[in-house]
């Protein structure tokens, strides 16, 4: 391997041998690694529910260290399904991170994958996702159904962080067998002013990238955007996250939270 890894984090769970197969095909992809790690849960929320006048009561100290040491379980038994005997130039186990200390790994990373409902909010680690874009400045995979990276449109404004994200894109895209640079249509979403493809395109050609351009409808543009993925069959969509801040996205939606929330679309890399 090149020494570049893709970095998946585990919450013993079930869903993370399906993480470990998708983290596996986007390695093969760039000829990287894996390195996958069981996240230690946050407790933060359950310890500053108890006073300090009745103290953590044993029993409660147990249950969590009972539970981390299950999860550690499940993520071992996980990755050994996956990746059997692989050496550590394949795959490598990290074994039990806390939050904190999974930054160094997120940081030094290809990618990181991370699940669909931790993005969208629903999952184990979905303060992780913010941090991994935000405080990390990493770019994040976001692993969906079959996965397939034959077919990959990157959503154009020509914002910074779209072209950050197609920055990081590049060595999934040249071996992409289709790449388009997608542009949404009349806006009616307050977004900025959208910039002309031709610049994308002529830096993708530049650099062994056949690109074409295509047009997605006008309306709000994170659904004419994923509206268009789902129209030409593309399986990843690689697009900046939350070029508008994260309290407007909240209040007022926005392209990126249209993005996570649709969880039957395409897959994506999202960076910030």
């Amino acid at each position: 391997m090149a020494g570049r890894y893709v970095f998946a984090p585990m919450a013993g769970a079930e869903s993370d041998a399906a993480l470990l197969k998708n983290a596996a095909t986007l390695a093969r992809q760039i000829e990287a690694s894996v390195e996958a790690a069981f996240v230690e849960p946050d407790n933060s929320a359950y310890l500053a529910g108890i006073s300090v006048v009745d103290g953590l009561p044993s029993a409660a100290l147990s249950a969590l260290s009972d539970a981390q040491e299950e999860g550690l379980k499940i993520a071992r038994q996980a990755f050994k399904s996956v990746f059997g005997d692989a050496d550590d130039s394949e795959a490598r186990f990290c074994g039990a991170l806390s939050r904190k200390e999974v930054s160094g790994l997120v940081r030094l990373a290809a990618f990181t994958v991370i699940d669909s409902g931790s993005a969208a909010g629903a999952g184990p680690f979905s303060t992780l996702f913010e941090d991994f874009l935000f405080t990390d400045a990493a770019p994040v995979v976001v692993a969906r159904g079959t996965f397939n990276l034959d077919n990959i449109s990157i959503a154009w404004n020509g914002s910074r962080e779209a072209a950050t994200a197609m920055k990081f894109a590049l060595p999934l895209l040249r071996r992409a067998d289709k790449v388009c640079v997608l542009q949404a249509g009349e806006d009616t979403d307050g977004a900025e002013t959208i910039a002309d493809p031709v610049q994308a395109q002529m830096w993708l050609q530049a650099r062994g990238v056949d690109a074409r351009q295509m047009r997605a409808g006008d309306g709000y543009v994170g659904e004419a955007l994923m509206k268009a993925c789902t129209d030409h069959d593309c399986g990843l969509l690689v697009a900046g996250a939350y070029g508008h801040s994260r309290a407007r996205q909240m209040v007022f939606g926005g392209a990126t939270r249209a993005f996570v929330q649709n969880q039957e679309g395409p897959s994506l890399l999202l960076a910030h």
